[in-house]
């Protein structure tokens, strides 16, 4: 008990940092204990953050031991030591350690139904340090021919933009600011910076105060900190302090291009104010330190490559994101750089959106071929555009297939997906319950979607449950929550669309908005616009949106396309038109530019209907997007699309 108490006390001090205390208990245990590797592993571990080599190799002794019995625990130390020999110049001692001993865990004794598994993951080791090299230009000295000239490896995409020399020497390891360089605060300012050590969020001003201190005393962090607090920055939106972060990184450290090390560190600082200006709003910007990293011979991360994809909502003129996001995708690849799990999501989200499923089928089956593992993420996003295209099988097959992966992280959207798929397009209320009944079996915690579905469920389907719908919400309050503008708006809806109550209907409306506690909210009025037009009191819609103005509640393209249907439907159609108007162009929807197509064509205004669909063509919309309109007027899904000009 005494020993075990010891290696805790290793492993949590070296957790923290405090080397002292660690290397104290560590003394006090010997080397027969039979546990001796775990606080040996969080020693080494601390020897490498802080860049001690010699240190981390006395312990590095202890794991490598011919008599320790090894395990899948000794991948990452193994990577993590052969990651450090190699970058202090001891590229031949690294990487023999590191075969030596990820030989001996590929044989560990093992049961046999864990040999893939535990091989699977020796390659994803394997792969780390091979990365390291890779893109630090350092060749495995025992490969390389004479004239040092290493031919690339098949099927490696090379960038076209010019980059270091790959044969081995001095300048390949060596860093000129290594003696400058504060290993231990740079540590502490990344623990900060990401909330470790069970504190409470990021503490971006602590972090700031101890990097401004480190300066003054004439040190400085480590590449990645300069990244991670231009990150970090850019989170809480102070661009300016992103750019005095930069200044301090090219007054502490110039990039001096004829050493690699610090051309990768400047990499790392230059990615992150990419990214910076990407999640800032600032694609110009984002685009001038992307060309500074091109001329150095480096480029962008994958993941900032899926930061372009994932901003470009606020950015684009055009509304064909799908396409854009592809042109993306493919400079990346262009560009040397590999593509990530999050950036092939970003790509399959876009693409999924645009209901363009064979192409997501297509990088979803690319990904996989390259051994990029999908992620929750990325079978919940496929399971999404699935049911956007109503392919129920083979989402249920991918849904299937994602509840199975190996250390799969629940997560609620694709179960959201799931329910609100046989919600409203296969109208079956069991499987609804049932997928809801899977979710809370993963220990997933319901969200507000969630609960909307659910009350949606028990309010239009077969069969109607108000009472079930209106319990919804005291399952709401009970698990802490509280019931949101859009759990009240599906009451509404139920009660006015499905039971064609228009007076309860009303009555829940009215005692919502008598509610200070909830805010008067768009949703709430669509449903009640909706409940009118269902009951045919379009009429009676005026007083309501003027109570709408007074609330200053927007005008939202969906309450637009309620209003239209509904004005057109009285073939009033100077009514639906002023609605029409009433939405600015920059915020009509392809569903507003549908509703007012159908409106005129519904009292034979066909020159009106066409001027609309004119319109909608210029907004740049994705081909499966236009087709359903353009075939209103008999335009037909091969109708050539003009592409919309600036």
């Amino acid at each position: 008990m005494r020993f075990e108490a010891m290696a805790n006390i290793v492993t949590a001090a070296a957790d923290a940092g405090d080397r002292q205390t660690a290397v104290a208990a560590f003394s006090r245990i010997p080397t027969t204990y039979p546990q001796i590797v775990v606080p040996a592993m969080a020693l080494l571990a601390l020897c490498v953050r802080e860049g001690d080599i010699m240190g981390a190799s006395a312990y590095w002794q202890i794991l490598s031991n011919p008599s320790v019995e090894v395990n899948a625990t000794f991948i990452e130390p193994t990577a993590m030591y052969a990651v450090a020999m190699i970058g202090s110049g001891q590229v031949t001692e690294g990487l023999a350690e590191s075969e030596l001993m990820f030989h001996r865990i590929r044989n560990a004794d093992t049961d046999t139904s864990m040999k893939a598994q535990l091989a699977e993951e020796v390659e994803e080791g394997v792969d780390f340090i091979s990365s390291y090299m890779l893109t630090r230009g350092i060749a495995d000295p025992r490969l390389a021919p004479v004239t040092g000239f290493v031919e690339p490896q098949p099927g490696f995409v090379t960038s076209p933009h010019p980059s270091g020399s790959i044969s081995p020497s001095f300048e390949d390891n060596y860093d000129p600011y290594a003696l400058t360089t504060d290993f231990k605060g740079s540590s502490i300012i990344s623990d900060e910076l990401e909330g470790a050590h069970g504190r409470k969020g990021p503490r971006l001003q602590e972090a700031l105060g101890r990097f401004r201190n480190m300066r003054r005393a004439g040190r400085h962090p480590r590449y990645i900190t300069y990244s991670k607090l231009i990150s970090a920055a850019a989170r809480e939106g102070k661009m300016d302090l992103c750019h005095d972060i930069l200044s301090m990184a090219r007054s502490d450290v110039p990039l001096l291009p004829q050493y690699s090390v610090v051309r990768y560190g400047w990499s790392s600082i230059l990615d992150a104010m990419v990214g910076a200006c990407l999640t800032l709003g600032d694609r110009g910007l984002a685009e001038q330190y992307h060309m500074e990293l091109l001329n150095m011979g480096a480029a962008p991360s994958a993941n900032t490559f899926g930061l372009y994809i994932t901003t470009l909502k606020e950015s684009t003129k055009t509304f064909d994101e799908a396409s854009e996001a592809v042109k993306i995708f493919l400079r990346a690849k262009a560009e040397g750089v590999e593509p990530s799990s999050f950036l092939y999501n970003a790509l399959i989200g876009k693409l999924g959106k645009a209901r363009r499923i064979d192409d997501c089928l297509f990088y979803f089956a690319e990904m996989r071929a390259l051994g990029i593992k999908p992620t929750s993420v990325t079978y919940g996003t496929i399971v999404n555009a699935l049911c956007r295209v109503s392919d129920e099988k083979f989402a249920e097959e991918l849904f299937d297939e994602m509840e199975a992966m190996p250390n799969y992280k629940a997560r609620p959207a694709p179960y959201n997906s799931m329910m609100q798929f046989f919600l409203t397009t296969k109208r079956d209320k069991s499987k609804v319950l049932a997928y809801y009944e899977r979710m809370k079996s993963k220990g997933i915690a319901p969200t507000a979607h969630t609960f909307k579905l659910l009350v949606d469920t028990h309010a239009t389907l077969e069969p109607v449950n108000m009472t079930a719908a209106e319990a919804i919400l005291d399952m709401i309050r009970s698990s802490g929550q509280r019931p949101e503008p859009v759990h009240y708006a599906s009451l509404i809806h139920a009660r006015g669309c499905v039971l064609h109550d228009m007076e309860g209907a009303r009555r829940i409306f009215n005692s919502v908005m008598s509610d200070p506690g909830i805010p008067a909210n768009a949703c709430l009025f669509q449903a009640l616009f909706e409940a009118m037009v269902a009951n045919h009191c379009v009429a009676d819609t005026e007083p309501v949106l003027s109570q709408m103005k007074q609330r200053r509640v927007e005008l939202t393209p969906y309450i637009a396309n309620t209003l239209i249907h509904g004005w057109a439907s009285e073939k009033n159609i100077d009514k639906a038109a002023s609605i029409y108007n009433s939405v600015s162009f920059e915020k009509r929807e392809p569903s507003t530019y549908e509703a007012m197509t159908r409106a005129y064509l519904a009292v034979e205004e066909r020159d009106q209907a066409q001027a609309i669909v004119v319109e909608m063509l210029s907004r740049g919309y994705p081909n499966a997007v236009v087709s359903k309109i353009l075939e209103l007027l008999g335009g037909g899904g091969n109708h050539e699309v003009p592409v919309a000009t600036a």
